[in-house]
């Protein structure tokens, strides 16, 4: 979290309190992640948070452009942001967050990395938070048969080459 925005996941709900183990394979855990992140992203809409999506396979870069506070094509992260880091690869998951928008404009931001980029960034990561090929292999069929479009409701998308490598004051 930042001064300027929040940052909405449902991965930050999937690690366990306890062990600090991450239940990324775990189905009911999955639910109650989404559901935790849906509440806050109601919360946010609420208090009328910019909403930005981040959008892209696992290993593109959104949780990196997060942590590192990046611009947005020439301009910074608008002042009282929301985003909402997940992959989001099909029309129905972007679009109960764009109905919980209300009317606000909403941006989405696609990370474009290429698959074999995402496969290697995954394979680098620990273990216990590798996402399956088989799943990252249909979230790339997802994005490919069901591109994100501004009649989905988008006020602006912007590509991941869009955005700067400046970081944010």
């Amino acid at each position: 979290m930042s001064d300027n925005f929040i940052v909405v996941s449902p991965d930050a709900h999937l690690y366990d309190p306890v062990s600090g183990l991450y239940r990324g394979g775990d189905p009911a855990a999955l639910t109650d992640a989404w559901d935790k992140a849906h509440d806050e992203w109601a919360a946010a809409m609420k208090a009328a948070r910019r909403p930005i999506l981040l959008i892209g396979l696992p290993g593109s870069g959104k949780s990196t452009f997060v942590s590192t506070g990046r611009h947005i094509g020439d301009d910074r992260l608008p002042r009282y942001a929301a985003l909402f880091d997940a992959t989001l690869t099909t029309r129905q998951e972007r679009q109960i967050l764009l109905e919980m928008a209300d009317r606000l404009p909403v941006t989405a931001v696609v990370f474009t990395t290429p698959l074999t980029v995402c496969l290697q960034r995954n394979r680098a990561r620990p273990a216990d938070r590798r996402v399956p090929f088989p799943v990252i292999s249909r979230m790339a069929r997802n994005l490919e048969s069901d591109p994100v479009t501004l009649q989905e409701g988008f006020s602006q998308i912007l590509r991941a080459d869009d955005i700067s490598s400046n970081q944010v004051g």
